[in-house]
C-alpha cells in the first residue's frame, strides 16, 4: 500500500497540473513568478514553465515526499509553497470523496442486511 502511495503521489501533481483550470492557474503563477520559473516531476520531467537554467531548485514535499521540483529565480520559493497547498487541498479532497463513497457502501451493505427475510438473517448469525 505505501508504494502504491507514493506512486500516486509521484503522478499527482502532474495530473492535478495538466488539469484545464489548474494549467490556467499555474500558468499565471508562473507567469507572475518570472520568466525562467519551470515546475517539475519527481523524475524531473518539465510539467509547466519554460526550461531555463536553473538559479535554484526547490523541493515540492508533500506528506514526507519529493513530488516535483520547481526551478528558477527568488520566487521559486513561494511558489513551490503553493503547489505544495494546492496539491494538498486536492489529496485531502480525494481522500474524503473516498472515504464517503466506503462509508455509502457499509451503509448500502447494512440497508441490504436489514431487508434481508428473517430467517436468512438467522442463518448468517449463526454461521
Amino acid at each position: 500500500m505505501e508504494a502504491t502511495g507514493r506512486a500516486q503521489k509521484k503522478t499527482g501533481l502532474k495530473k492535478l497540473i495538466s488539469r484545464k483550470e489548474a494549467s490556467c492557474i499555474i500558468s499565471d503563477i508562473l507567469t507572475l513568478a518570472g520568466g525562467g520559473t519551470a515546475v517539475y516531476d519527481a523524475d524531473g520531467s518539465l510539467i509547466a514553465g519554460n526550461d531555463r537554467a536553473e538559479t535554484c531548485r526547490i523541493p515540492i514535499e508533500f506528506d514526507g515526499d519529493t513530488i516535483g521540483w520547481v526551478s528558477g529565480g527568488e520566487n521559486a520559493p513561494k511558489v513551490s509553497a503553493f503547489l505544495r497547498y494546492f496539491y494538498g487541498t486536492d489529496a485531502n479532497k480525494r481522500a474524503l470523496v473516498k472515504d464517503s463513497l466506503e462509508k455509502y457502501k457499509e451503509i448500502t451493505l447494512l440497508y441490504d442486511l436489514g431487508r434481508l427475510p428473517r430467517h436468512s438473517r438467522r442463518r448468517c448469525a449463526d454461521h
